[in-house]
């Protein structure tokens, strides 16, 4: 997985910003068991592992949102 490869689909960018919080998430919460991390040296290629694992997780979220707001009338999506 690259950079290119998400920017290519209009699912994998519209999951990126999902993604990258769950990378930083999962990155950030064992930095006092793996202290080497603090630097962020090798964050980039942790990010497209994790986007590589959760990309279909979080695809499927997107869609059954979009599908939602595609059910709502008029008046609803206006709120």
């Amino acid at each position: 997985m690259t950079f290119e490869d998400i920017k290519a689909s209009e699912i994998r960018e519209k999951i990126f910003p999902m993604v990258l919080e769950e990378a930083c998430r999962q990155w950030c919460v064992f930095l006092d068991d793996v202290p080497e991390r603090a630097d962020g040296e090798g964050f980039a290629e942790f990010f497209y592992e994790i986007f590589e694992q959760k990309e279909l997780e979080y695809a499927k979220q997107v869609y059954e949102m979009e599908a939602q707001e595609a059910v709502k009338t008029p008046k609803e999506k206006s709120r």
